[in-house]
Parts: C-alpha cells; sequence; structure tokens
C-alpha cells in the first residue's frame, strides 16, 4: 500500500478541484492513508484544504508574484503560516471545548 496520496490541480499553482479532493479524502480516510494537497494552496483555501487533507505542499503561492521558480517571497510565507496555524488553534479550541461539555456530561 502507499504511504501516503498527494493531490494536484491540473497545472502547477493550480488548485484541486474540490469534489475531487472531497472523494479522494474519503478514499484515503476509508484506507488509512495520509493525503496531501500537492499544489494550489493559498490562503483562501485554506479551510477546505486542511479539512480534507492531511497536510498541504506549498509553493507558488509562496513566491514573488505567485510564480513558480521566482524567489520567495518572505511576506507570503509569514502570512501563509500564520494562516494555517490559526486554522490548527481553532480547530484545537474546538476539539477542547467539545471533550470539556462531554466531561462534564459525565460527571
Amino acid at each position: 500500500g502507499a504511504d501516503g496520496i498527494i493531490i494536484t490541480g491540473s497545472t502547477t499553482g493550480r488548485p484541486v478541484d474540490l469534489q475531487q479532493l472531497e472523494r479522494a479524502s474519503r478514499a484515503c480516510h476509508h484506507q488509512g492513508v495520509p493525503l496531501y494537497i500537492g499544489s494550489g494552496a493559498t490562503i483562501a483555501n485554506l479551510p477546505d484544504l486542511r479539512r480534507l487533507a492531511d497536510g498541504i505542499i506549498v509553493g507558488s503561492a509562496l513566491r514573488k508574484g505567485g510564480k513558480a521558480g521566482a524567489p520567495l517571497d518572505s511576506k507570503s510565507c509569514r502570512s501563509f503560516a500564520k494562516a494555517f496555524r490559526a486554522k490548527l488553534s481553532v480547530k484545537a479550541d474546538k476539539t477542547a471545548k467539545i471533550l470539556k461539555v462531554r466531561a462534564k456530561r459525565k460527571a
């Protein structure tokens, strides 16, 4: 079996089709295989990507002008990392609240 699956858009920097991503996510989850996004990740589509994939490989969105092969843009890198971490902390906060409610119900 595979150690993981990478799903990409049609070409470099193009986002993954959301319907294909949803199908791939279900299949990978069912098989216990991690799913990674290989192209098209942006701050705007990050919520959907984080919800459906285990990881994200980011390239063009972090480069000057959003162009593959261009130098990395430090501001874009910081902004993307901040948005990614924020989505993780929101998810962690929601999970913690759910667990607290369940613990109170059992008590």
